[in-house]
């Protein structure tokens, strides 16, 4: 059976007495053809309203390049819109380049009139929006106007170095995000409206790419944070007036799920015993056995662990050269247990990647049923902690060797930090479980 449509072609198979539809494929003379419509936006430069293929008699091999023909004009349909917006932006660095050398150039304004009618069309063809189709207006009439990219490289630029590169990648995806939902537009421009919308659609109503679930509302807050970290940047360097994204947290609401989550916790002597013993000869987790051995007597972050290097444990010390502030910049001694860990720690260090040991640790804990949510990589730093406040540890040499800021004001802005024999004292009480 066989029908076609105005906008896409069907074709009805029969596979085992069930009918399977196949888009863009239909039968004429006993031949299959495929067709596929072109996009309204895009008729005028292919010159037609559709394109047909002939592939021959046989249904499964035209099946086939029917499947390959939609996806390859689809990409090709993709591409001349982006060539659009492209050509759009050669135009605009061009003027861009007239108005810094030849303001008065007979070109500049017929070339600014051409750019303002190619900018109408791709807004009126929806390739780019509104905003988008200011924002090259904007650009081209005014470009000493600071724009969001522009913004964005300096203050990853200017930070970088200065906090640790797991934070430092963070805050980059995180502005990248809102790069590519408003588009390359002027920082002036944005305003509150703009940044409670795109809370509203990247950040409350976005997917884990990972498991396809709804963001903690951890990750939530971390965004808007960092967004708003950057904007007040801005507005202290005197090149926006107000910060689009001040007092934006109390938009970010815990849903139903987030109140009934459990916090996290440390990871039990059970548990560590457990995966220890489950991962010393497994072919895949024994590259756990000397990873969690060093987080779990050092409290470091697994991104603090992974910088770690051998010259500082050659002199029996650990140190953290790169951390996210600079209290987790340190270094405290070796704990009496790693001497001999240490040598295979590096070996998985320098051959495995980091993310890679989360999902291991994720694996093993759902492999061992322990419970879900509410421990993780971090655990190990929770479970150091509460190692060194059961020895009875001062809190400012635990602040000390966590990487932690002192409750004191007057240790935390005054003192140099506790001596390595103090630190070594207090690490030296602490075990891992039997």
């Amino acid at each position: 059976m066989l029908s076609t449509t105005g906008c896409g072609i069907l074709c009805s198979l029969h596979t085992k007495g069930l009918p399977v539809k196949v888009k863009n494929l239909y039968q004429t003379d006993k031949r299959y053809v495929f067709q596929i419509d072109v996009p309204t936006d895009l008729r005028d430069r292919v010159g037609k309203r559709n394109i047909k293929i002939q592939l021959g008699r046989d249904l499964g091999t035209a099946t086939l390049q029917t499947e390959k023909y939609r996806n390859s004009y689809k990409s090709l349909f993709e591409k001349m819109r982006q060539d659009d917006v492209n050509g759009a932006g050669v135009m605009l660095e061009r003027i861009k380049l007239l108005h810094t050398t030849e303001p008065d150039h007979p070109a500049y304004e017929p070339l600014l009139e051409k750019l303002r009618d190619t900018v109408q069309d791709l807004e009126e063809s929806k390739r780019i929006t509104a905003q988008e189709a200011q924002s090259f207006i904007t650009a081209a009439e005014r470009p000493d106007v600071l724009r969001i990219r522009t913004a964005i490289d300096r203050y990853l630029k200017q930070h970088e170095g200065t906090v640790g590169a797991g934070h430092h990648n963070e805050v980059k995806q995180h502005c990248e995000m809102l790069f590519q939902y408003l588009g390359d537009v002027a920082v002036s421009t944005i305003t509150k409206k703009n940044a409670g919308e795109f809370i509203q659609a990247r950040v409350i109503e976005a997917k884990s790419k990972v498991n396809g679930k709804p963001l903690a509302l951890s990750t939530k807050r971390k965004i808007v944070k960092n967004l708003s970290s950057f904007f007040y940047n801005l507005t202290h360097m005197g090149l926006i007036d107000t910060n689009p994204f001040a007092n934006m947290m109390r938009s970010v609401k815990p849903t139903r799920e987030d109140k009934q989550q459990k916090p996290k916790r440390p990871w039990t002597d059970d548990e560590i015993v457990s995966i220890l013993e489950h991962s010393t000869s497994h072919e895949k987790y024994w590259r756990l056995v000397p990873v969690v051995k060093v987080m779990a007597l050092t409290g470091m972050r697994l991104g603090e662990v992974w910088q770690l290097r051998k010259e500082d444990v050659d002199t029996g010390v650990l140190t953290v050269h790169v951390g996210k502030n600079k209290n987790a910049l340190r270094t405290i001694p070796l704990h009496p247990e790693l001497f001999d860990v240490m040598s295979d720690f590096f070996k998985v260090q320098t051959t495995e990647r980091k993310e890679y040991m989360t999902q291991l640790i994720i694996q093993i804990r759902r492999e061992l049923e322990m419970e879900e949510g509410c421990i993780d990589a971090h655990s190990f730093r929770r479970y150091y902690a509460t190692q060194l406040e059961q020895v009875g540890t001062p809190e400012n040499i635990a602040a000390s060797i966590l990487g932690h800021s002192k409750s004191s004001l007057s240790y935390d802005l005054y003192s140099g930090g506790p001596l390595i024999e103090q630190m070594q004292v207090w690490i030296a009480k602490t075990h891992l479980p039997c």
